[in-house]
């Protein structure tokens, strides 16, 4: 399912190789995947992929971008995201 655009399972891969759960840790690929699924509209993996940027994991640090990501998951009620932006100072 994950490459055939069913961001549910993208999401799930990411976190497969962002964990080393059943494959190679590999943080780039983690955020591949967490992107796929980001762009699809999916919560979850719209947070983790703020938490990626905010961090530099797979990916360059980029607190702006990560504040975006967190914004999208924001958006749809994804506490997480929320509290986060909260904690930020930045409002959704």
């Amino acid at each position: 399912a994950a490459g055939q655009d069913y961001a549910p399972a993208e999401y799930d891969l990411a976190l497969c190789y962002h964990y080393g759960k059943g494959v190679d840790r590999n943080p780039e690929e983690s955020r591949e995947w967490f992107q796929k699924a980001a762009d699809q509209g999916h919560a979850a993996a719209q947070k983790a992929l703020g938490v990626c940027y905010v961090n530099g994991i797979g990916t360059n640090k980029d607190e702006a971008e990560a504040v975006k990501w967190y914004k999208l998951a924001a958006e749809q009620n994804y506490e997480k995201a929320q509290e986060i932006l909260r904690e930020l100072g930045e409002k959704w």
